[in-house]
């Protein structure tokens, strides 16, 4: 399986939550509020997991400056 481009990966969280408010606002259905709220869940698990890995990336690689910067 290839990968996304760029331009249609960063926003996938957020269509998630927004197709999934949209389904839940305008479907009457149990169901549909239901699948609603697990695309709204989605795309907040999704984006949160994204955030917590740059986070991380972020943190290894201020760690890996100073040990290069730090006089022996």
């Amino acid at each position: 399986m290839g990968t996304l481009p760029n331009w249609l990966y960063e926003p996938l969280p957020y269509i998630y939550a927004l197709v999934g408010i949209i389904t839940a606002y305008n479907l009457d259905m149990l169901l549909g509020r239901i699948s609603g709220l697990l695309l709204i869940s989605a795309g907040v698990i999704v984006w949160h997991l994204r955030f917590q890995h740059r986070q991380e990336v972020k943190r290894r690689k201020l760690r890996k400056q100073r040990r290069i910067t730090t006089p022996m």
